[in-house]
Formats: structure tokens, sequence, C-alpha cells
């Protein structure tokens, strides 16, 4: 009995020291938590640009092409480039008879989870089709005038969409920050650059329509059709400061009256005058 006794009295004493050192290493562990807790997680090597509502604009011969898409100046919105590139979709190209201007105007401006470089360097490569078109510097908060790419006809795609993207690079390598786009519009011009076709109708009211329009530099005609009819107009030059601003001739705006005003909704398209194919950026315009 005696034996018994105290073999039972052992084994309690061994559970008793045992739940007492497992007490001590749980508590111990928390312990060397407590006065050392575990190094914060690293930064993420992935940081965020975020560019501002933007336009781009694509210009094209035939701009009711794209409108017939759905791509209008108010009703596209695009978002978010992932990692070190992504893509947005533009349509497929109605026509290939001349290049394509790409006008990005935006506002670069950095931000992530971990504080920005004091002094960002680096480049924002913009691509259509996996080639590039240009790029431009990036600053932290800093804005940035309107940027245009001439995009090559040979680079398009007739038969599928179009593919934009965008890269980061410092000193010819790629970094992986994710590029956030937003998108306010597309809007679609003629004209391939500055030096070509260029142009833009500004409202269409009344009996008068109002815009601007330069070829090789220089201001041009324009013609006026209702139903594929050219209409008799008398056009007017108009002095524009903005276009001198944009670096346009600033006389090439312009004012036409139409002699026999149109009714109400009916559609008129604005062409350089002797090329019916050559619509004025924004044309057509409903009264």
């Amino acid at each position: 009995m005696w034996s018994d006794h105290v073999a039972s009295s052992d084994v309690k004493d061994r559970i008793v020291l045992a739940f007492a050192a497992a007490v001590g290493l749980v508590m111990g562990s928390v312990m060397v938590l407590y006065f050392n807790p575990p190094p914060p997680p690293r930064p993420s090597q992935v940081q965020e640009v975020e560019v501002f509502p933007a336009e781009i604009v694509l210009t094209t011969e035939r701009a009711e092409s794209l409108r017939m898409q759905g791509w209008t100046s108010a009703g596209f919105r695009g978002y978010w480039l992932a990692d070190t590139r992504g893509s947005l979709e533009l349509p497929a190209r109605a026509v290939s008879t001349q290049d394509v201007a790409l006008v990005i105007r935006s506002m670069i401006k950095l931000k992530g989870a971990y504080p920005d470089p004091p002094n960002p360097v680096g480049t924002i490569k913009v691509l259509v089709n996996s080639v590039e078109v240009g790029s431009w510097p990036l600053w932290a908060d800093a804005r940035y005038p309107e940027r245009r790419f001439v995009v090559p006809r040979g680079i398009l795609k007739e038969d599928s969409s179009n593919t934009l993207q965008f890269i980061r690079e410092d000193n010819g390598v790629q970094t992986p920050w994710r590029l956030s786009f937003g998108l306010s519009s597309l809007k679609i011009e003629n004209g391939a650059d500055r030096k070509g076709f260029n142009s833009n109708l500004d409202t269409c009211k009344g009996s008068s329509i109002n815009g601007w329009a330069v070829s090789e530099g220089s201001p041009i005609p324009v013609d006026v059709y209702i139903d594929g009819v050219r209409q008799s107009i008398i056009q007017t030059p108009v002095y524009r400061p903005d276009l001198k601003t944009a670096g346009l001739p600033p006389e090439a705006g312009f004012s036409i009256q139409l002699t026999d005003p149109p009714s109400a909704g009916t559609e008129v398209k604005v062409a350089y005058a002797g090329h019916p194919d050559r619509y004025i950026g924004g044309s057509p315009c409903r009264f």
C-alpha cells in the first residue's frame, strides 16, 4: 500500500512539474515575443504611380468609325494597369491611310504604403501593341503638359483591338511599380501630328459653327455637309490665343454661318475644304 501511494504521488508530482514546465515555456515565449517583437514586414517593392484623370486623344481619318463602337468622348472609362506593365484596349482601326496621334493629358503623382522617394526619377514609356512610341519623365507631384505621340500606321491592327501599355523604367531597368491610369475620356481628332491636319469643333448652335482647323501649320478653309450635300457658308477667321499657347497658329479659329439654317436635330459634318473624307475633330455635330 505504501509503495502504491508513493508511486501515485510520484506520478502526480511529475504531472505538476510537466504542467509547470509547459506554462513556463508558454510564458517565456510570450515574454520573448514581448521584449523581442518580430521585425516589421519588409516594405513592399511595389509602389504605385497614380495618373489622375487624363485624356487620350486618338486621331483617325474617319472619326465616326470609332464612335460607332461606343468609344465616345463621354462614354469611355478605363482603369488601372498592374505591376510593371498593363494595358488598355483601343478599338480596331477602321482605316489605315494615315498615322495616328496619341495625346495624353494627365498629372502624375507617386503614392504608396511607405514613404515615397524624395526625388524619384525615371520615365514612363508608352507602348502601342508592344512598340514604344514615346516616353516622359516621372517626378513626384508634378503637373505635365500635353504629351503627343505619333503612332505609325504600320503598328496599328485593323482586325482586332490595339493595346496601349505603360512601363516605368529607371536607367534601363524596369522596376516593379504599379501604374494606375484613369481615363476621363477618349477623344477623336483628325490628323497625325501638329505639322499635319489638326482640328476641332467647339460649338454648333443656331446657324453657326465654331472651331479651328490647321494643315501643315497654317489655317485652312472648311466645307459643311448636310445629308452628303455641301452647303453654302460664310467662314470668318477668328483669332484664338489658346491655340497660340498650344503651339498652333492663333488665327486658325473660324466661325461659320450657314446661309440656309438647318432644322433642330440636323446632323452636320464639317471637313477640310476639298477633302470630304477628312472630317474636323468633333464632327459630325447636331443643331
